[in-house]
């Protein structure tokens, strides 16, 4: 939030008198001070060592609230784009607005001087921060990971863990924190030689797992994975979060190329584009598009890509989680006491607003873009589906149903075949009139022609047709679309797997009110756009 000076204000709102300006200016210092704490808590996800940081030390204090191994930071996300010209533009119109990393003084003058990209592969797996440290001697290395929510997963991804352990020696460094992608692959003929799996694959792990492992590092019957590193924010005692994603990336790859193992251990993909004028951007178009291609391609097999400024330092999302509040619902219980003792400090203590400004002066616009396949209307097919059931939403969505459960129609049994859940592209005011709309047509269990494995809380009495658009059609043991024809399909090659075909990252586009159920999108139009993907997505 940018603060605007006090003289502004005056000039702007054409104050009256003293009073009027010190009660603005009181409420700058508390904004200020709010911005402040936040900063604090999204590098260092410790809540109580924060507050009593505050307590002791006032806001000042909160700058000893550093970057540290095994306290998870808040991650840097990015903001969907809908195409390579407009992600493009993005970066070309904002360069100038980037702030700079720490060592933008001994980086070369043509770096700085024009817009620097970089773009990644953007893997379908799960995003991990991974932290760890050496062990004291004759102990194993301390591993700890957590998810983009800060959650510990360690137990999850125990094989990870193990694995990193093993191969401590190889690391030229005594403790890192790692942002990377765990990706669920399938080894082929050498354990170097593996094929990336979708999402769904690795949802089958269970959050904890027995500490049990192979000789080679890995949980037996576990789904084998790989980590892709994309960048370092922490290493030997140093935070990094100030520098520049130029030199993060290259300590990334000079420090940790020792643990760089094919199928194991391994480097995002990506590839750097200069914007320089229209014949940079016309260059880096092409090489942008062909690159996106290659990734969601057969070769590639991601989600499509992230662009990040190569300028930028590493600046931690500050949004509300999904969940409730700033950093999830173990702040939102209590983000209102801070906001009290906040106010005090700086009503009684009379703490400088400038002081703080070091702590908060954040990029004004996205430092991160995200071209999914998904945004990519080209590349997104649409689909009529009919919601048949619901959960009560969780966090701020808790006073309505989120996500809903929708399926398509199978015209020879008339039943309505569960397709995926959609909790994306709705607005407050949608997700207020479809609570009040199908409250009135929840009935007391599942309809008999409604077929699914999903245990939805509330079935409704279908009523209407919603347009979906999502990235791509996924096998699920799960969902039941197009389930019987699948499996008729599949018996012709000896496959007697039994599972239907789900969307996903789909996400709502509008109500087809000229459509009625029987007319929604039919079971085997959805295997034929499955059978036509270029890529088929195995469960």
């Amino acid at each position: 939030m940018r603060c605007l000076s006090t003289a502004h204000i005056i000039r702007s709102h054409k104050l009256k008198n003293t009073t009027e300006a010190s009660a603005i200016l009181e409420k700058e210092k508390i904004l200020k001070a709010q911005e402040t704490f936040r900063a604090a808590y999204a590098r260092h996800h410790d809540f109580n060592n924060c507050v009593l940081k505050l307590v002791s030390g006032g806001l000042p204090a909160l700058e000893a609230c550093e970057v540290e191994v095994f306290v998870p930071v808040q991650p840097m996300l990015a903001s969907p784009s809908r195409s390579v010209n407009d992600v493009l533009e993005h970066f070309q119109e904002q360069h100038s607005s980037v702030q700079l990393g720490d060592d933008s003084k001994i980086l070369p003058s043509d770096f700085l001087s024009s817009p620097f990209i970089t773009a990644e592969y953007k893997y379908d797996g799960q995003r991990a921060q991974i932290h760890c440290k050496r062990g004291t001697e004759g102990e194993p290395a301390n591993v700890k990971i957590y998810s983009r929510h800060l959650d510990d997963i360690s137990g999850k991804f125990f094989q990870v863990v193990k694995w990193i352990r093993d191969n401590w020696d190889k690391a030229g460094c005594k403790s890192f924190i790692v942002d990377a992608e765990i990706v669920a692959v399938r080894r082929k003929g050498t354990e170097k030689d593996v094929v990336l799996l979708p999402f769904q694959v690795l949802s089958t792990l269970k959050r904890s797992m027995r500490e049990e492992h192979s000789s080679s590092g890995f949980v037996e019957g576990a789904v084998p994975v790989c980590v892709f590193a994309f960048d370092i924010i922490f290493l030997n005692g140093d935070s990094l979060i100030y520098h520049s994603f130029r030199e993060r990336r290259y300590v990334l790859h000079k420090t940790l190329n020792g643990l760089m193992t094919g199928g194991y251990f391994e480097f995002a993909k990506y590839i750097d584009l200069a914007l320089g004028g229209s014949s940079g951007m016309n260059l880096a178009s092409t090489e942008l598009d062909s690159f996106l291609a290659e990734s969601i391609g057969p070769s590639g097999r991601c989600e499509g890509l992230m662009l990040k400024s190569m300028h930028s330092r590493y600046t931690s999302h500050e949004s509300r989680e999904k969940s409730g509040g700033f950093g999830g619902w173990r702040v939102s219980c209590f983000f209102w006491l801070v906001c009290l003792l906040l106010m005090y400090l700086v009503q009684q203590l009379s703490y400088d607003i400038h002081v703080l400004c070091f702590l908060t002066n954040f990029s004004p616009f996205s430092l991160m873009q995200k071209l999914k396949r998904d945004y990519v209307d080209s590349l997104a097919d649409s689909i009529d589906v009919v919601p048949i059931g619901a959960w009560r939403g969780k966090g701020r969505k808790s006073r309505w149903f989120s996500p809903f459960l929708v399926a398509v129609h199978d015209p020879s049994t008339g039943e309505l075949e569960s397709l995926c859940r959609v909790m994306s592209g709705f607005s407050d005011e949608f997700y207020q009139e479809k609570f009040e709309f199908y409250s009135k047509r929840i009935v007391d269990k599942k309809l008999d022609n409604v077929s699914t494995d999903e245990k939805a809380t509330f079935w409704f009495d279908p009523a209407e047709v919603w347009e979906i658009r999502g990235a791509d059609l996924t096998l699920s043991p799960v969902h039941h679309a197009a389930r019987t024809a699948l499996n008729r399909q599949n018996e012709m090659f000896g496959d007697d797997s039994d599972q239907g075909i789900s969307l996903r990252f789909p996400r709502f586009q509008r109500i087809r009110g000229d459509k009625q159920i029987k007319e929604a999108t039919s079971s085997t139009q959805i295997l034929a756009l499955f059978n036509g993907q270029p890529q088929r997505q195995e469960a």
